[in-house]
């Protein structure tokens, strides 16, 4: 039996942690949920939260318009001298990125304090 509605919609969670902002994916990022993570990533980007931690461990489907909302704030972030970091990137969301040309654009890390240890190097 497959995932319900409530299961399969976008929730994000943003824990900041020093200079670095998390961003914690859960469920699917299609369609739907393309708006709610442009307008997170948007009032990070406004508020020069530009050091992010994208973690998509509990994210189950990407479609391509999630990916392009994250080529787009990854220009906007980079434009702020920030960057973005993923984390928990699944075979599914690697095969997505190198075939969507973005695969060599992101550091991708298996945990959060690996992320977020770059980033403090880097300050």
């Amino acid at each position: 039996m497959g995932a319900t509605a409530e299961e399969r919609a976008m929730h994000i969670e943003q824990c900041d942690q020093g200079n670095t902002t998390i961003l914690r994916l859960k469920g699917d990022l299609n369609e739907e949920a393309v708006f709610v993570l442009r307008n997170t990533m948007y009032d990070c980007v406004t508020e020069r939260r530009v050091n992010l931690v994208l973690n998509l461990s509990e994210v189950r489907f990407m479609s391509y318009l999630g990916l392009g909302v994250i080529l787009d704030r990854l220009r906007q972030v980079r434009k702020e001298r920030g960057d973005i970091k993923i984390v928990g990137m699944n075979m599914y969301m690697d095969r997505m990125f190198r075939l969507g040309g973005a695969h060599g654009l992101f550091e991708c890390f298996e945990t959060e304090p690996q992320a977020i240890e770059v980033y403090r190097q880097a300050a």
